[in-house]
């Protein structure tokens, strides 16, 4: 009898330590996909805080001198504005020194946003 009852509870031990390893790298799965979320929000977030950024300083040139900026590289100069080139591209054109210029800021580590903008560069 006490060899039976051995057997059931190396059974269970065995059990219970498949199940605590399963859900242990249940729970490592569930946090590298968080990571990997936060980090694709945060490119997109840079993306926007960029633009948002571009556009606020054209409306200070605008403000202060009568006109916007006849070029990106006034804007950044001028208003410091810094732009990471190696990560994102900016598309900055103007019509005329009174109408709002075009600015689009494409993510050059998204395939997919180069695509989405590609008409803005034709």
């Amino acid at each position: 009898m006490r060899k039976a009852e051995w057997k059931k509870k190396k059974g269970n031990a065995l059990i219970s330590s498949l199940v605590g390893i399963a859900f242990f790298a249940i729970v490592i799965c569930l946090v590298i996909y968080g990571f990997s979320n936060v980090e694709s929000g945060s490119a997109g977030e840079g993306k926007r805080v960029l633009e948002e950024s571009l556009r606020r300083a054209a409306v200070s040139c605008y403000a202060i001198e009568g006109a916007y900026p006849q070029s990106l590289d006034y804007l950044t100069e001028n208003y410091g504005v810094i732009i990471d080139t190696d990560k994102y591209a900016v598309h900055y054109a103007i019509f005329a020194s009174n109408i709002m210029p075009d600015i689009t800021v494409i993510d050059l580590e998204n395939p997919t946003d180069i695509n989405e903008n590609w008409d803005t560069w034709e």
